[in-house]
């Protein structure tokens, strides 16, 4: 639980707006209940009793990973709302990601929205030459649509390598403005957070903090 301070602390600092976090997280959450849904199932040990309601092991253990899952999911959601994609890419070459597997997630960021763009121009043209049935695309037709979609998508990379060899393209996508790492800035951040982390992997700060409230 003191993980969470993570994400409020970034939420204050970069002054990102807590409904934007909330409702990015909460796409993922029927697939992180999906993941441990069946573990109250399997594992039915009670390992306490909270006000007449037996607690089994696995409801602890669906606890767990729901709050871990949104945890992280959180703090993805805030790295993306607060680093331009350029820098997390140039970031990702400066960690040793291949260079390959990082300019793949570039085009992918690049061509996703006109990958968007294109699913919507063929479920127009379907929805136009339906005749005006609301019925959507039947699973019939979905087969085709898609072949149709891989077609144009496969042309249109084409087209666009051919371009991007013709202005010299050499496998690679150099950033204007490199990345510099600042010890009074980035440097202190660091820091800062592996000691909190180092803490809190370490020592129960929530036994240290309010163990005396129980009697401890």
């Amino acid at each position: 639980m003191p993980l969470f301070f993570y994400p409020f602390a970034m939420i204050a600092i970069s002054g990102v707006a807590v409904a934007d976090v909330l409702k990015r997280t909460a796409l993922a959450v029927p697939f992180i209940l999906l993941v441990g849904l069946f573990n109250p199932l399997f594992d039915r040990q009670v390992l306490v009793t909270l006000w007449g309601f037996p607690l089994t092991g696995g409801w602890v253990s669906f606890l767990s990973i729901t709050l871990r899952s949104v945890l992280v999911v959180s703090s993805v959601v805030l790295l993306s709302l607060t680093t331009r994609s350029d820098m997390l890419f140039t970031g990702l070459g400066g960690l040793g990601v291949p260079s390959l597997f990082v300019v793949q997630l570039q085009f992918l960021n690049r061509y996703i929205i006109l990958l968007a763009g294109e699913v919507q121009r063929v479920v127009r043209a379907h929805s136009l030459r339906s005749g005006g049935r609301k019925n959507g695309v039947s699973l019939f037709l979905s087969g085709s649509m898609l072949g149709i979609l891989l077609l144009k998508s496969m042309d249109r990379a084409t087209r666009i390598h051919l371009a991007m060899l013709a202005r010299g393209f050499d496998g690679e996508i150099r950033a204007v403005c490199p990345l510099k790492f600042s010890w009074k800035r980035d440097g202190v951040f660091v820091l800062v957070w592996i000691a909190f982390f180092g803490a809190d992997r370490f020592i129960n700060i929530p036994f240290w903090l309010f163990g005396w409230a129980a009697g401890k």
